[in-house]
């Protein structure tokens, strides 16, 4: 029963090695530390960090939306751990998703890769794209409110006018009806 019992010892070894230990060392591949999971890259710089392997100088790092491609955002930068990728709203056209995923390589002969968790960019465009159709009715509703606005402000400012003449009219009226009233009772005095 003892030999049983080593084998089977020796086969919950040989199972617990091969599911729970990974096949290579640390320096086989690069850890991503950023993206994380879920996280969201907008408009403007964004942080890309890993833990860098000693013996790479440099790597290259690529971004790929659904497993594919996407683009390369640096052919060969310091392997210090962290590049600072600037996304530009006017030059590049990503699509907002959550499927997109960074990998680093190692340069000179190296196989050495690391690929991200999957995280989402969001470019918060505007909602319609600017033609030149959407660019004249822009201008002319523009010049529209800026003519509503002046003659709103003419009326209020012809109004306020008005109003002015009439009570300095209602004063010269005033004024005309003491001085009769006193001419009258200078007359009636004497």
């Amino acid at each position: 029963m003892k030999g049983k019992q080593l084998v089977s010892l020796i086969l919950l070894f040989s199972v617990f090695f091969i599911c729970v230990v990974p096949f290579g060392s640390a320096a086989d591949y690069i850890i991503i530390v950023r993206p994380r999971e879920g996280q969201i890259f907008t408009v403007g710089n964004n942080l890309i960090s890993w833990e860098p392997p000693e013996d790479l100088k440099s790597v290259k790092i690529d971004l790929y939306k659904n497993r594919q491609l996407r683009k390369n955002l640096d052919m060969y930068t310091k392997n210090d751990g962290e590049y600072i990728w600037h996304i530009n709203r006017t030059t590049d056209h990503f699509v907002d998703g959550d499927d997109y995923q960074i990998k680093i390589t190692g340069i000179a002969g190296s196989v050495i890769s690391g690929m991200s968790s999957r995280f989402s960019i969001v470019m918060g465009r505007l909602p319609f794209k600017l033609t030149d159709a959407n660019v004249i009715a822009i201008v002319i509703g523009f010049v529209v409110l800026l003519a509503l606005i002046v003659l709103f402000y003419e009326r209020k400012t012809h109004k306020i006018k008005r109003w002015r003449e009439r009570v300095k009219a209602s004063i010269r009226k005033r004024k005309r009806i003491k001085k009769y009233k006193r001419i009258i009772k200078e007359r009636n005095n004497n």
